[in-house]
């Protein structure tokens, strides 16, 4: 599966470069240079999974969607949970994610699916998130799921298994527009206009 074998070695490089503290990255996806376009398809599933099938949305009871501009004085911009509290240094927008908004981002995010896998692919150095799903349950941050999507990366707090096809990447390019959030956050993807 193309997700396995682009995590590991994004960890240990990102180890390398940065020191250990950044080993706390995963499920970090590469953007693809497609040689050949048909490499990739992005496919609905035939029989859809459930929203209550899947970690984390199987145990949350709410989730609030941010976004943000990423801490440049750190060495990693990051989302991170502390004793159940979601933290982030600052946040710009928040939306608690009513049960059809739910519903449309959980399609994106897990009934989409790769057909098939390239092989050819280069790694990219740049992250700067400026989206992050926190999931809730009982009040307490549970996980979240944060998204650069001008890079295609994205980051958990306990990772839970995603597949990213590039056509998911404009999917939630055009959820994050639907819901309402700000352009200024989305002005660089200029390939999901």
């Amino acid at each position: 599966m193309r997700f396995h074998v682009i995590t590991i070695p994004l960890i240990f490089w990102s180890s390398f470069l940065f020191g250990q503290n950044d080993t706390l990255i995963v499920g970090v996806e590469t953007e693809i240079e497609e040689v050949d376009s048909g490499n990739y398809d992005c496919v609905y599933l035939e029989q859809p999974l459930e929203l209550d099938s899947i970690y984390p949305l199987s145990i949350s009871d709410s989730i609030v969607l941010h976004t943000f501009w990423p801490n440049e004085d750190a060495d990693y911009p990051s989302s991170e949970i502390d004793e159940d509290v979601f933290l982030l240094s600052v946040i710009e927008q928040s939306l608690t994610l009513n049960l059809t908004q739910t519903e449309n981002v959980f399609d994106i995010l897990f009934n989409y699916k790769t057909t098939k896998f390239g092989t050819d692919f280069f790694e990219t150095m740049c992250y700067n998130p400026h989206h992050v799903f926190v999931f809730y349950e009982n009040g307490k941050a549970i996980d979240y799921l944060e998204l650069c999507v001008g890079c295609e990366k994205y980051k958990t707090h306990i990772k839970f298994d995603l597949d990213f096809c590039p056509e998911k990447w404009c999917m939630l390019y055009h959820y994050f527009n639907s819901v309402g959030l700000d352009h200024k956050f989305l002005e660089d993807v200029n390939r999901c206009k």
